[in-house]
């Protein structure tokens, strides 16, 4: 994944056999909190399901509880409304990695 600040510098996002996300970028590296390298990544992987962006959309206007059967996106779901919540939380900052 490329450096946005940096031409030239490349990162390495990996997921682990734990499902757990690591960058090498600075921001991961020192924070050890989702960075928007992983973030790209998780999106350009993700298969994009209908069902899943109307409960996204309804989840981040309300309170919502996501009841479905193992395998069909809970977690996908809860990882897009947090990366949306960040987006709209987060001023936008044109500094860093």
């Amino acid at each position: 994944m490329p450096s946005q600040s940096e031409p030239g510098v490349e990162y390495t996002v990996t997921l682990s056999d734990e499902g757990s996300w690591s960058c090498t970028c600075p921001h991961y590296t020192y924070r050890h909190t989702v960075c928007k390298h992983i973030l790209k990544v998780r999106e350009e992987a993700l298969e994009d399901r209908e069902y899943q962006r109307r409960m996204v959309e309804r989840a981040l206007q309300a309170n919502t509880l996501v009841v479905l059967p193992t395998a069909l996106g809970k977690t996908v779901i809860a990882e897009l409304v947090a990366a949306e919540s960040d987006k709209l939380l987060t001023p936008n900052v044109t500094s860093g990695c």
